[in-house]
């Protein structure tokens, strides 16, 4: 199979988020809110080297945890080589995250990890130095839209499989327990809704294979990309692993000691961005602490992720499970048992910063936006944010959609912009060799002014009359008008296959409405192109620009 990058669509066409458009289309306007700099500049991440190279960081603790937690997750030799080059000194990181996925989630998150590859990789030649890729596993994240359902394009429509879990919805997903019968029906459905491909039985082994061993979400979808980018040399890092949570108490601990100004620095930048005219992509409670803490459990309830926020504005904390504490006890309590505690959207790239020697950060749309508000935070600890480097966005183009538009004169573009449903309506009109929009057209010229004409006339035996006929005259139109639906619908029923065709056309590129990355999961790919697909996807020049990319797929299984 090949992958080849397709025409650039029209700036403008796809959604987007206006600050984040901004960011990678006319930096300048929004350079004040990324002090990482312009991440097309060479200099951004030459000046963010040698800022490293003046920081501390836990290296050996770090790269001692991480290697252990890749064993288990069945880390290749390549990421545990760069684990061993993260543990010396003048090794920096690329990373990107994103909470645990079922069966890795939307093609995005692939697409968050080849960015991060693909970049590490140039700026380690650009550099002269390692430069490895980190992939930051959300496992105390716990939205569980995220982790308990997985959706996959399966022709003309989409099928989402759903995994239950018993647990409340705020236990994290490192937390979580696979329900065993559920995951083993889960597999079942997906083997029986995707349709047979060449690679089929290997994908289904490869994920029964990362099953093992993995009792939670997180480690599952660890163990499954851990697998998919074993020659990437891609490392993975969960803050659930005992070792590293110890390690992010301390930043935690300066976050609430300096509560206040990590509060200020937050509402000041997000003033000034509102000032500007760019909208905010994190809204916060002006109370937020900024980190969880896990509530009690019991036997039967597991940990539950609960936020803390000031009381009062005074040096007091609460949880909405219940309990308050004072300052002083929270930062005792983050010394002493920090795996009770874990960072929010605001201070997980803190932790992050003082983790990981980070020369850039690789971030969705959502991501590059909410960072724009971060530089205050940043300041208040004493910290420099890193270069923020846009993921690239991919729509596939497969071999049956490439012909399907050819046939029909459409573009992915005019796809998006509704020209499948708006040619399919056309083709069963021009097909109609009835000519039925015709016939009702004639026979409404033909039938209504003779039937008002003769409502006109009855006015004479009684005025009555003409308001009844009025009233059957719209009762028949409507007769009419049903009677012409199902004619429609007759004929459309004769054009089904080439109505099918426009729908599949539709739905394999824009699923819902959305942009495919953002619905559909990767392993019908992989199920039909193998690992090549990926092997595939590492070659493309995807950092060449920041628009988003048409990649057709040649020589299909």
């Amino acid at each position: 199979m090949r992958l080849k990058i397709l025409e650039p669509a029209p700036p403008g066409v796809w959604p987007s988020r206006p600050l984040d458009d901004a960011y990678r289309h006319r930096f300048a306007e929004v350079a004040d809110f990324f002090p990482g700099g312009d991440p097309r500049a060479e200099g951004s991440y030459r000046r963010r080297a040698v800022h490293l190279e003046g920081q501390s960081h836990p290296r050996r603790e770090v790269a001692e945890a991480l290697s252990a937690y890749g064993r288990r997750i069945g880390l290749g030799e390549k990421g545990q080589a760069n684990i061993r080059l993260l543990g010396r000194e003048g090794t920096w990181a690329v990373v990107t995250g994103q909470q645990p996925g079922l069966l890795t989630g939307a093609l995005y998150t692939v697409y968050k990890a080849v960015t991060c590859c693909l970049l590490a990789e140039r700026l380690a030649h650009t550099l002269g130095c390692p430069v490895v890729p980190v992939f930051w596993v959300g496992g105390d994240d716990h939205d569980r839209s995220e982790i308990d359902r997985v959706t996959l394009a399966t022709g003309r429509e989409t099928r989402t499989l759903v995994l239950d879990f018993d647990e409340p919805a705020t236990v994290s997903a490192g937390m979580l327990s696979l329900p065993p019968e559920g995951v083993a029906r889960l597999l079942v459905k997906l083997e029986e809704t995707l349709p047979g491909g060449e690679y089929k039985d290997e994908f289904l082994g490869l994920l029964r294979e990362a099953l093992a061993g993995a009792g939670s979400p997180s480690a599952w979808f660890a163990a499954i990309m851990a697998r998919l980018f074993r020659e990437t040399g891609l490392v993975f890092f969960d803050l659930m692993e005992p070792p590293l949570r110890r390690l992010a108490g301390g930043t935690l601990a300066r976050v609430v000691d300096r509560g206040d100004a990590v509060r200020a620095g937050l509402a000041a930048t997000s003033a000034e961005l509102v000032g500007r005219g760019w909208p905010l992509q994190l809204e916060k409670d002006p109370a937020a602490a900024y980190l969880f803490r896990f509530a009690p459990g019991g036997r039967a309830v597991p940990r539950q992720r609960r936020p803390l926020r000031w009381k009062d504005r005074e040096d007091v904390l609460f949880s909405e499970a219940g309990g308050s504490y004072t300052k002083e006890e929270v930062l005792a309590d983050l010394e002493r048992r920090p795996e009770e505690f874990s960072p929010d959207v605001v201070s997980r790239p803190l932790v992050q910063e003082e983790a990981l020697p980070v020369l850039a950060y690789v971030a969705g749309p959502g991501e590059v936006s909410y960072h724009a508000q971060l530089g205050g935070v940043f300041g208040a600890l004493g910290l420099a944010p890193p270069v923020i480097y846009p993921r690239a966005g991919v729509t596939l183009v497969e071999g049956g959609a490439r012909r399907t538009m050819e046939r029909f004169g459409l573009s992915p573009a005019g796809v998006w912009a509704g020209q499948a449903e708006e040619t399919a309506r056309r083709w069963v009109e021009e097909s109609d060799e009835l000519g039925i929009g015709e016939m009702f057209c004639a026979w409404r010229e033909a039938a209504v002014p003779a039937y008002r004409d003769l409502v006109t006339r009855l006015r004479g035996l009684n005025p009555g009359l003409e308001k009844l006929g009025q009233a059957s005259l719209t009762r028949i139109l409507g007769q009419v008008e049903w009677l012409e639906g199902k004619a429609w619908d007759e004929q459309r029923r004769r054009g089904e296959a080439t109505v099918r065709q426009l729908e599949r056309l539709r739905v394999s590129l824009f699923p819902g409405g959305n942009l495919q990355e953002r619905v559909f999961n990767v392993f019908p790919y992989l199920f039909k192109y193998g690992g090549e697909f990926l092997s595939r996807l590492l070659e493309l020049p995807l950092l060449d620009d920041f628009g988003h990319h048409l990649v057709g797929v040649e020589g299909e299984a």
